[in-house]
């Protein structure tokens, strides 16, 4: 238990460290993380993609495996035995004893295949066809783990932005309310309006509340994908560009990308291709088989327990073993048609897997584009109902409009800025999203998607 702990608590330390030196420090107990920091710092410690990685490993000794089948092989081979009774042969009624107390047995056997019927390259291809379908497997692993840390990131951001616009709202709302109520004192506002203020003022505070609370579970959400300690203090840095609305997102090349490059595509492409391999090694079966074999023996018999040198003799011999089965109770066809069967299922599977990876893709390009006129949409809309929002305090101060104006402006803008922010997070998890369906391996470090 006490090296459990220990490793435990060195695996926390390393966490911690790889954390303050990946991301910089802004005060003490405090970091600003991007979403490049973010990314990086999860593909460190996340579990499944740490898994994937140790496919690679397999399939390295999967090949090594494989050669093995084609190499020589040799043995040791070492024996001692004592024989409590020495049989005797009775001959014209004199007893004659066969053998000695103490047998000694040392041997060397060298084993060589020669003709195998293609089992050992068959196998050395299948082992070579896992290592490329572990390394998309990683491949998709990463991106798996990618989108779902920018899902987290944003989602984490999209609650913090919350929680600035309920703050901004409250504030224009107490400030309509303290100029609302000095125009009350003057007598030039009546009681209404500063009930009108004081409700208005009421129903954004829970608002506020609901956010903050929201915001802090998204952040907690963020660590625990990130592996970092949930009292961490953390300023998430984002800014969305504008710019970028026309240039990520392309349907015909990124079903090009689909089709040819594909990690989910491509895993089930080399599946297949494992598949129709076993069926010849399974047919190779009913082939002969052709081994070259030497062995060297040296062995000692003696009464006495340390054999004299004079009880050493030692013999070598080679051969050539040729074998084929003759019947077998169809043991062989039956592995035959198994391996057909997985061959079929296996086609069967990755022309679905095709089909639906090119779906999503679809799926993620429509998403875009809804995401990419929802954003167009509402930059304008903030405009305006901030413009709208001036024009009503405007006329309100001048005398010309009314309270019920002021309030009707405060909450369009309050909800327009609401909408600008959820378009924002839409349109950033449409784009990572047709980067997973595509998919490319996805930019978290300046580099190009393409």
């Amino acid at each position: 238990m006490r090296g459990q702990y220990s490793r435990r608590s060195i695996g926390s330390l390393v966490v911690i460290l790889v954390v303050l030196t990946a991301v910089p420090l802004t005060a003490f107990g405090q970091i600003e993380l991007t979403i490049d920091e973010a990314v990086e710092l999860g593909l460190q410690n996340d579990e499944t993609y740490l898994i994937a990685k140790e496919e690679l490993d397999r399939a390295a000794g999967q090949i090594r495996e494989a050669w093995a089948g084609a190499l020589p092989r040799l043995d040791f081979q070492g024996m001692y035995t004592r024989n409590i009774e020495i049989p005797e042969v009775v001959i014209a009624g004199q007893s004659i004893k066969f053998g000695t107390k103490n047998n000694y047995s040392l041997g060397l056997t060298l084993t060589q295949p020669l003709y195998l019927a293609g089992k050992v390259s068959g196998a050395l291809k299948i082992a070579k066809y896992y290592r490329s379908y572990a390394e998309y497997k990683l491949q998709q692993a990463e991106n798996d783990v990618i989108y779902e840390i920018k899902r987290a990131f944003f989602g984490a951001k999209l609650a913090a932005d919350m929680v600035e616009v309920y703050e901004n709202a409250i504030k224009q709302a107490e400030l309509n309310l303290e100029n609302v109520q000095k125009q009350f004192d003057l007598g030039m506002a009546a009681e209404y309006d500063v009930l009108r203020a004081e409700v208005e003022l009421a129903n954004l505070k829970p608002l506020l509340i609901k956010s903050r609370n929201d915001s802090g579970i998204a952040l907690i959400v963020l660590l625990n994908r990130l592996n970092v300690p949930g009292d961490q203090e953390v300023i998430l840095k984002y800014e969305f560009n504008p710019a970028d609305l026309y240039d990520q997102v392309n349907l015909q090349t990124g079903m090009f990308h689909a089709r040819n490059s594909n990690p989910v595509i491509l895993q089930q492409d080399y599946l297949v291709k494992s598949y129709d391999k076993a069926i010849g090694i399974r047919r190779a079966d009913r082939l002969p088989q052709l081994y070259f074999m030497s062995s060297y023996d040296y062995s000692g018999q003696s009464d006495e327990f340390r054999p004299p040198s004079s009880a050493w003799t030692d013999s070598w011999s080679a051969s050539l073993i040729l074998s084929f089965p003759i019947f077998e109770g169809r043991a062989i066809s039956g592995r035959v048609m198994q391996a057909k069967a997985d061959y079929n299922q296996s086609r069967y599977l990755a022309r679905q897997v095709r089909e639906n990876v090119l779906l999503s893709v679809k799926a993620a390009y429509g998403s875009w584009q809804e995401a990419v006129a929802s954003l167009k949409t509402q930059e304008k809309t903030v405009e305006q109902a901030e413009e709208g929002l001036r024009i009503a305090n405007l006329r309100y101060n001048s005398g010309v409009g009314t309270q019920l104006e002021v309030l009707s402006a405060q909450t369009a803008n309050t909800q327009a800025k609401v909408n600008h922010i959820n378009a924002v997070y839409d349109y950033e998890l449409a784009v990572a999203e047709y980067q997973r369906a595509v998919g490319l391996k996805q930019d978290y470090e300046g580099e190009s998607d393409e």
